[in-house]
């Protein structure tokens, strides 16, 4: 197995990270259709056609998607942040109160 490579954002590690998806070996799958007479084809399509699982590269989690095929992971989506005017620091948007310093985010 191959593996497919992008950027996407792991809500684990809360930020962009490279993410990976596994990919069929396709000079293997040539061999065992030719040994198979074409039989295996089918196998082959069904493998190439699937919904890939992307994973986090760097906590191996699996990367959700909102929108159920991949282009719910690479570009577009951005997980929005709050920024504390008090110290600056990044924070998400479901919080209330700021990680850094503990002030409450307007």
């Amino acid at each position: 197995m191959g593996f497919q490579e992008t950027s996407g954002y792991c809500s684990y590690c809360e930020k962009d990270v490279l993410v990976r998806a596994q990919t069929p070996n396709h000079v293997l799958h040539l061999i065992l259709s030719i040994v198979t007479s074409g039989l295996w084809l089918i196998v082959w399509i069904i493998l190439c056609i699937r919904v890939k699982e992307w994973h986090c590269s760097q906590c191996g989690r699996k990367i959700s998607s909102s929108f159920g095929d991949e282009s719910g992971i690479i570009g577009s989506h951005v997980k929005k942040i709050k920024e504390c005017p008090y110290c600056g620091a990044k924070n998400r948007q479901e919080d209330f109160t700021c990680i850094r310093c503990s002030k409450i985010i307007p």
